[in-house]
């Protein structure tokens, strides 16, 4: 039934004349569409685009898993996620059979050296590593397999650095940059679009020599390893064989292998999330297309005398139907560009609003097999509303059409549109439950208590080369010229120094001793190294005790435990008690509140705190601010005045702890900002196909209002007769979406936190809205219905 260029003449007549309903049809189609292929790409891109190596089905990451870690609370969160050590490399790279090849890397953040000094992301690679994953370079060579092991002073740059910091030099090769006060030579350059590993694509690759000898011991583990497994070798197999190579002298109970196809490490945690929002696009699609549908419905109800004559001249039900199928088409063409438009403009916005942790979203864009998932969506989407009016004209009676003249009683045989306009509703439940499910989600994080005060906080991580080389005194002495020159800003209240910073870069963990006491498997608690006003500063109260002060830097070694340090592992009392860290024995002065180190979800840290004057060992270190006004405001000032005090100083960041403590819930974020629209979205169409229902209603039915007004009916009955009408399609729609709802929720269970998939707050706020929608949508035409003059009602009938 395809029709005919004719066909899409007359279709193209139809709609000049008729530009309003033609007009509305489009836009809210191209939104569907629009909406739907923006997501689209995402997942394409995240999800479904085959990775770019050679061979990626073979691919594996190659673990460290600590069984034992299990149990433990301060590290369980990565038992299974460690790295691998300089010995467990070289043995891999030789000992294995199941391993066609085992490479390693490392990410690195050295300074670019200029003016002024620039960290910059870069990875460390052995040589066999882009050569096992397929990649060559653009120009120029790769490492050799001498480089990794010797500390060759070679570098190879991103084709994106290459164009934007080197202009596409043509005699790049050869060029020495500055990386960490050493010089090294360009000897490559990536292809384009590079990106492994790291949500943040590198711009200098650096070979594995270049780790000092220092830290080529077993006990650092600190390499990311992959491997390429031999034909035919299985993922068990494989593991089988690198269990003790992994374990070692400490047995399969303290170290094991852990394997994971590369694929799926990369995009397995993004894949729900994404798939959801498919389905939410999708939902929203099918309320646009169900939406337009009903609009042409109702448009061939009121064509029902034309349609006619055409039948009584000659024209068969198939010519009539392929007609409409037409105009339907060229609705469905025009809507398209508008919906490509739209995705044009929308998928940017969604890539910069979404999470750093997302991967490859660098590499999102509308390519050709997105435009290919457009035109398949337009055609589905044009047979979908194009049938239903199809349909409706091919079972009508032409004669009984033409006896009706056109009059009323047209819209009461088209039962389809309301229940179109019912099944909008419940669609339109169904996402407006999700979306409450996931902003309560939202609510529920961000109203955890944190243990410190966020507001008015800025965090800088620094590298200061000027304290390498120096004697623990002498950077006691650089630290605190660094904070003086900070808190000496009018804009400062108070400035601390750490190693690490809530939300931030983390301390790392420990383990401990209680002397007298034999606890139950690892003590391990994390631990920070802070200045004197660390707790001050952030606002975390002192439970008992005192905090840091100037005694502290002399005599025995102090230290601040926080309440749950105190409670898990000293029994409840920790003040004037001690325990040991690497042999020395610590005296805990005061007891604090436990801090949330990561994410708004963790548990309280267990946790206990150092003073820097003791362990003055850092080259790079965090300083926190805490700002007499807007934080944001301070920032331009105080990079002036770090600069000023340390004129090599580096910036790793510099930012506000608000954005801090906001990107730990950025993905819940993006997801429920997303279905908020979505839901938003759907009751704006859901509402205007029922008051396009409720107005043809009312236009069709104005012989019998009349009637009724002009027996005595109050105009107010006459208004609460059409609301009950709407408000009945829409009670419809809500029986059928809420159970749906409850169903489909339960598909958001793994992303909710603080409330249950099957919560009254959000099924209430979703009828509630759809409610109230639906009420201001057949208001207008409730209204118009009762202003009907019976007198010129009966006159013209």
């Amino acid at each position: 039934m395809w029709p005919t260029v004719h066909d899409f003449r007359l279709a193209m007549r139809r709609w000049r004349t008729r530009p309003a309903l033609g007009a509305t049809a489009v836009v809210i189609l191209g939104l569907g569409l629009g909406a739907t292929t923006s997501i689209y790409s995402i997942v394409d891109a995240v999800l479904l685009r085959p990775l770019t190596w050679t061979e990626p089905a073979r691919l594996v990451n190659v673990k460290v898993a600590r069984p034992e870690l299990r149990s433990n609370p301060v590290q369980t969160r990565l038992w299974d996620q460690g790295g691998l050590s300089w010995p467990m490399l070289k043995d891999l790279q030789t000992n294995t059979s199941t391993l066609q090849a085992f490479g390693a890397w490392r990410a690195e953040e050295p300074t670019l050296n200029g003016a002024p000094n620039e960290v910059v992301p870069a990875l460390l690679t052995t040589a066999n590593l882009l050569p096992m994953l397929g990649v060559r370079p653009h120009r120029g060579r790769f490492f050799t397999p001498e480089e990794d092991d010797a500390a060759a002073d070679v570098v190879v740059v991103s084709y994106e650095t290459w164009q934007r910091r080197y202009g596409s030099r043509a005699d790049i090769l050869g060029q020495t940059i500055s990386l960490n006060e050493r010089r090294l030579t360009i000897v490559g350059v990536l292809p384009p679009r590079f990106r492994f590993g790291t949500t943040v694509p590198a711009e200098f690759l650096l070979p594995m020599g270049r780790i000092p000898v220092g830290q080529r011991a077993a006990a650092n583990h600190f390499l990311k390893g992959v491997a390429r497994l031999a034909p035919g070798v299985a993922l068990e197999h494989a593991t089988q064989e690198l269990d003790p190579i992994i374990s070692g002298d400490e047995g399969l109970d303290k170290k094991r292998a852990h394997l994971v196809w590369l694929e799926e490490d990369e995009r397995g945690p993004s894949r729900r999330p994404l798939l959801v929002l498919l389905v939410a696009a999708g939902l929203l699609l099918l309320i646009a297309t169900s939406n337009v549908a009903a609009l042409l419905l109702g448009d061939a109800a009121g064509r029902r005398h034309e349609l006619a004559v055409r039948a009584a001249i000659g024209a068969t039900r198939r010519q009539i139907a392929r007609q409409l199928f037409a105009e339907s088409l060229v609705l469905a063409g025009v809507a398209a560009v508008i919906g490509l438009v739209v995705a044009a403009w929308l998928t940017p916005v969604l890539v910069s609003l979404a999470p750093t942790a997302l991967p490859l979203m660098d590499t999102v864009r509308l390519d050709a097999r997105v435009f290919v998932f457009a035109l398949a969506l337009t055609f589905a989407s044009s047979l979908l509303f194009g049938v239903a009016p199809s349909l409706t004209v091919a079972s009508a009676d032409p004669a009984e059409a033409l006896r009706e003249g056109g009059r009323d009683g047209a819209l009461r045989r088209t039962h389809g549109y309301r229940w179109i306009v019912a099944g909008q509703v419940a669609l339109a439940t169904i996402l407006l439950v999700g979306a409450g499910l996931l902003g309560e989600t939202v609510r529920q994080m961000t109203s955890q208590p944190i243990g410190f005060d966020a507001g008015g906080l800025v965090v800088t991580n620094l590298r200061l080369p000027s304290m390498a080389g120096l004697t623990p005194p002498q950077r006691v002495v650089r630290l605190q010229s660094v904070l003086d020159r900070v808190t000496a800003l009018p804009e400062v209240v108070s400035a601390t120094a750490t190693n690490s910073a809530p939300f931030g870069i983390s301390g790392g963990a420990s383990r401990i001793e209680i002397p007298g006491r034999t606890l139950d498997g690892d003590a391990t608690a994390n631990r920070h190294i802070v200045t004197e006003r660390y707790f001050e500063t952030l606002g975390i109260p002192v439970v008992k005790g005192r905090g840091f002060d100037a005694s502290d830097a002399t005599g025995g070694y102090a230290a601040v435990v926080t309440d749950q340090f105190e409670q898990i592992l000293m029994e409840g009392d920790a003040l004037g008690k001690r325990f040991l860290l690497n042999g020395n024995e610590h005296t805990v002065v005061g007891v604090v509140s436990a801090v949330k180190q990561r994410r708004y979800t963790d548990d309280p840290s267990i946790a206990f705190y150092l003073l820097s004057r003791q362990v003055p060992s850092w080259e790079t270190l965090t300083i926190i601010i805490r700002a007499a006004g807007d934080p944001h405001a301070l920032l331009p000032t105080l990079r002036r005045a770090i600069a000023e005090a340390e004129p090599h100083v580096s910036f790793v960041t510099l930012e506000t702890m608000a954005t801090m403590t906001g990107r730990s819930i950025a993905e819940e974020r993006f997801r429920a900002q997303l279905a908020i629209a979505f839901g938003a979205t759907a009751v704006l169409l859901s509402a205007i196909g029922l008051y396009g229902l409720v107005a043809r209603s009312v236009s069709d039915r104005r012989r019998e209002i009349g009637v009724r007004l002009a027996l005595g009916s109050d105009p107010g009955q006459v208004r609460g007769l059409v609301l009950r009408q709407a408000l009945g399609l829409v009670g419809l729609g809500v029986v059928i979406g809420v159970p749906t709802a409850l169903l489909a929720a339960r598909g958001l269970a793994t992303f909710l936190y603080g409330v249950t998939p099957a919560s009254p707050l959000a099924l209430a706020i979703a009828v509630a809205t759809i409610t109230s929608a639906a009420a201001l949508a057949a208001l207008g035409p409730a209204l118009r219905a009762a202003r009907i003059n019976p007198i010129e009602v009966l006159r013209n009938s």
